[in-house]
């Protein structure tokens, strides 16, 4: 899941602007950009053999990713550290239908949460052909721009709100393309 991501940053943006939208969209990406550092690092091999994220993607981590990164932003308030708490766990909640393997409970952990079938499930194809994740981001995708247009309506120039919108509704519609094979 790549640009659903970004739309839980807008949508949170709109309901606690004394939260910065850089932090927002840092902190929806937070759990990747860890992963990326200790890929690099070696400490989460990357290949399709060994592919390991515990350390940034499992549920203990990403707790604990979220409680940091928040709790830099304390002096914007309590509803600034409220959203972009929400927005960094917001990135285990929408990974976990679409991630490539089941999530681990903790780093290191026997137990990982999911099943094997609904990660098959999210490989299939769907609806005209696409892949049954690709539809399920894009109904996520819509929903937090449509929160995120409600709330920004109210701060925000329309043709703002729009630009974005469409914005991420093309990025999400170039996703498309892999599900297609071109």
């Amino acid at each position: 899941m790549y640009v659903p991501h970004y739309s839980v940053a807008l949508a949170a943006s709109s309901y606690a602007p004394r939260a910065p939208l850089w932090a927002l969209l840092t902190g929806a990406f937070l759990p990747d950009l860890v992963w990326i550092v200790l890929a690099r690092a070696g400490v989460e091999p990357a290949d399709a053999v060994h592919f390991f994220d515990d350390w940034s993607h499992s549920l203990l981590s990403t707790i604990v990713l979220a409680t940091i990164f928040a709790l830099l932003f304390w002096r914007r308030g309590r509803a600034a550290v409220l959203a972009l708490w929400l927005v960094v766990f917001s990135h285990f909640v929408l990974d976990f239908p679409v991630h490539p393997k089941r999530i681990a409970a903790y780093p290191l952990a026997r137990p990982h949460l999911g099943s094997d079938a609904w990660i098959a499930w999210g490989s299939r194809h769907g609806w005209l052909g696409w892949d049954n994740d690709w539809w399920l981001q894009l109904f996520v995708l819509l929903f937090f721009l449509a929160i995120y247009a409600v709330g920004a309506r109210r701060q925000l120039p329309g043709k703002v709100v729009a630009a974005s919108c469409v914005a991420l509704i093309g990025l999400q519609l170039i996703t498309l393309a892999p599900c297609v094979g071109y």
